[in-house]
């Protein structure tokens, strides 16, 4: 196993990559924030995609591809390439998407990767602030090559809550989602979200106590699915992002 230097964000040849694809996706993100952005519509009004999405997955994809051929890929927008591989890459090119195409700054770029269905490592890219979190199994997680844990020991009505919801589903989903928000309210000094990674990443280094992500349901489906065959692909009919190693937003 290739070591990076002391004090690197990552040890690995898999962490450095997702590392650097994580840092040029994300300069890829902020080209397009500077500019005029045009989103459309998935599958439903509050399900979007811009160009940034798609050309900051490509890019990420073609670099997955380019050092580890063998790798099977699940990514967001261009669904699920399976190869046979005990190692599988879960790409989300631009996670708060609905933020990014407002002038919001609260988006960003997760990369992870799993061995044999287990999270094996994550990186978590905030471009608009220049945040990088690298979460390695057995090593913990670092933001900006410094530790981090997440908060302790903290009495609930002093717990600050990320809560996001997403829009959709039936109406006992949406009841029973207004329920939880309701006890948080309650119970909780406070509720707060950005409805993205970045929820995830302030709870992850004790910014935030807690979060929770209603995310759609057809996040999972892409992991059910078992295209036959090497490299064939399987497009998802909502995210592929189906395991997200931080957050959840679109």
């Amino acid at each position: 196993m290739t070591r990076a230097a002391p004090g690197a964000p990552a040890t690995d040849v898999a962490g450095c990559a997702a590392v650097a694809l994580a840092i040029e996706a994300g300069r890829c993100l902020m080209a397009h924030f500077q500019a005029p952005i045009v989103a459309r519509n998935k599958l439903d009004p509050g399900n979007i995609v811009t160009a940034a999405d798609v050309e900051s997955e490509q890019l990420i994809v073609a670099g997955l591809r380019k050092r580890f051929p063998d790798h099977s890929i699940i990514a967001e927008e261009s669904g699920v390439d399976l190869r046979g591989s005990e190692l599988t890459w879960i790409v989300d090119p631009l996670d708060g998407t609905s933020n990014f195409a407002a002038g919001i700054p609260w988006f960003g770029v997760l990369i992870a990767q799993l061995e044999r269905g287990e999270p094996r490592l994550a990186v978590l890219h905030l471009p608009a602030s220049d945040e990088l979190y690298v979460a390695e199994r057995g090593r913990g997680a670092l933001r900006n090559g410094r530790p981090i844990a997440v908060a302790r020991d903290a009495a609930l009505r002093d717990v600050l809550w990320a809560y996001g919801i997403d829009t959709g589903g039936d109406d006992a989903t949406q009841r029973a989602r207004l329920a939880v928000l309701r006890a948080l309210i309650a119970s909780v000094r406070n509720v707060r979200t950005t409805n993205s990674l970045l929820d995830a990443a302030f709870t992850a280094d004790a910014r935030r106590h807690a979060q929770r992500q209603h995310a759609a349901v057809g996040h999972r489906r892409a992991v059910a699915a078992r295209p036959r065959g090497r490299g064939q692909v399987h497009q998802p009919r909502r995210h592929a992002a189906a395991i997200r190693p931080v957050g959840a937003g679109r």
